[in-house]
């Protein structure tokens, strides 16, 4: 009989080296390395080749743009997590992948499908995260001559 077993970590071991890197002021995400493709988060097959085992954790410039979001003005935690109003945004970053986050440091009047951001980290206790906040160079390069498809 000829077994062939397959091990696929959780989602919540593969992260874990993002979120290593967060602690070291680092936005790491995956590049397959057959196709160049960049994606976050990590999956066990590339989704531009379909090819498995090709994947590595490379560091993402740290910059994108607002591609949606939404401000909340009502709070669902308790006071202590976040106060209100504050901006949850899906970023696109000039790699490509997008994630969902938080926009910081500007008015949400002054927020804009299309707007250039960069990352910041913020370390409480034990946690890392990432928050993006405006550009301080709106004109920054085209996010299309770095991103893969």
């Amino acid at each position: 009989m000829h077994e062939q077993q397959t091990v696929t970590l959780p989602i919540a071991t593969a992260v874990d080296t993002h979120y290593d890197g967060l602690a070291q002021d680092q936005l790491l995400i995956t590049r397959c390395g057959a196709c160049g493709r960049f994606q976050f988060p990590p999956r066990a097959v590339c989704y531009g080749c379909s090819r498995s085992g090709t994947l590595e954790w490379v560091p993402a410039a740290g910059t994108g743009e607002v591609w949606s979001y939404v401000t909340f003005h009502k709070a669902y935690f308790p006071p202590e997590v976040r106060q209100v109003p504050y901006t949850v945004a899906v970023v696109q970053l000039d790699e490509g992948p997008r994630l969902i986050t938080n926009l910081v440091d500007t008015p949400d009047t002054d927020i804009s499908i299309g707007a250039r951001v960069t990352a910041r980290f913020i370390h409480e206790a034990d946690q890392h995260l990432v928050v993006f906040a405006p550009a301080a160079d709106a004109a920054a390069a085209d996010p299309a001559e770095t991103r893969t498809n």
